[in-house]
């Protein structure tokens, strides 16, 4: 008599086997988000509320409110600017500091506004101080850049309204541009072009076409700084259509997308059971789009980490230059099969 056949195992759901990574891009969004947001530093000491509409010619009022009430002596605000190409030009306009009472919490300022043909953003420096002297300030803060419209063509009367212009602890400075070494931007487009030609004549399959195709795009992208470019252009449209100034949370959203989707990326590479050298350069390729993601969503929050020069070299160059060249390190050890 024959023994019954065992039946086999029924296999999960895909419901079930999709749940862990669900479960792990949800969670890397969540660290994301937060992460980014501990990085912002918020000032939360004071509230700055500038007019919906801010043009050139004009007077801007910014209303100043403190929470908390706030310690006898002055409350001074100066007023910044940058240019169209996005350089930072330096102080614009200023006046007198006001006096603070801790019965006193609203304060409004009417800072002047030159037509500078090249005015582009404005940007508030405020600090409390015992005399009004920034030398003697207790605490200081920046807002947010602020967009500026081209001055009106008659005279007809500004949006109105105010808004709320988010403000950061002065030890984060208005973002800086970010100056690429061309020298730079050359060798990480070498290096994918070597490690797509490597990638297609050691493999010469389907994925050897693919890798190889990726190491191009790879390398046209930064050859064109396509990252910075859609930047620039994107941040041209949302001030056209009056989007710019509640672009950051959304930022923040699509910033802490990419984190996770490039977390989870990783970690399913690593889980296949992949020859080391298809997993290093899986790796490569997906941090270095990940980094060109989050220099595209171009948050200033991660900005001004991306941006910060090390040797006279952003950050973000040199993780895609380390990107780069882990590449070609690794597809020089692809096998077929």
């Amino acid at each position: 008599m024959s023994e019954p056949v065992p039946a086999a195992p029924a296999r999960p759901s895909r419901l079930r086997r999709n749940l862990p990574l669900g479960l792990g891009l949800a969670l890397a969004g969540l660290f994301a988000w937060a992460l980014l947001g501990r990085i912002s530093e918020r000032a939360s000491w004071l509230v700055v509320e500038v007019p919906a509409e801010v043009a050139k010619g004009r007077t801007l009022e910014l209303r100043l409110t403190f929470p908390d009430p706030a310690p006898a002596g002055t409350v001074k605000v100066d007023l910044h600017w940058k240019d169209q190409r996005g350089e930072i030009r330096g102080f614009l306009s200023a006046v007198p500091p006001q006096a603070t009472k801790p019965e006193i919490a609203a304060h409004r300022f009417l800072l002047p506004l030159p037509a500078l043909p090249s005015l582009a953003e404005v940007y508030a420096v405020a600090y409390l101080s015992p005399d009004g002297r920034w030398e003697k300030r207790t605490r200081a803060a920046v807002t947010e850049e602020i967009a500026v419209v081209p001055p009106p063509t008659s005279f007809a009367a500004a949006a109105p309204g105010f808004r709320r212009v988010d403000t950061f602890d002065l030890n984060f400075e208005p973002v800086p541009k970010r100056r690429d070494s061309a020298a730079v931007r050359w060798l990480i487009a070498m290096a994918w072009l070597t490690a797509g030609a490597i990638a297609w004549r050691r493999l010469r399959s389907p994925l050897g076409a693919a890798l190889a195709v990726a190491a191009l795009l790879a390398a046209a992208g930064e050859l064109i700084a396509a990252d910075t470019a859609l930047a620039d252009i994107l941040r041209r449209y949302a001030t056209a259509q009056s989007w710019y100034e509640g672009r950051r949370e959304l930022q923040r959203l699509f910033t802490a997308a990419a984190f996770a989707f490039t977390g989870v990326l990783l970690g399913l590479i690593w889980r296949r059971s992949l020859p080391p050298a298809r997993a290093v350069f899986f790796t490569a390729l997906v941090a270095f789009a990940g980094a060109e993601a989050v220099s595209l969503i171009s948050l200033h929050g991660a900005d001004r980490w991306l941006n910060r020069p090390l040797a006279g070299i952003p950050a973000i160059q040199l993780a895609k230059l380390a990107a780069a060249a882990v590449a070609v390190l690794a597809v020089r050890r692809l096998r077929r099969g």
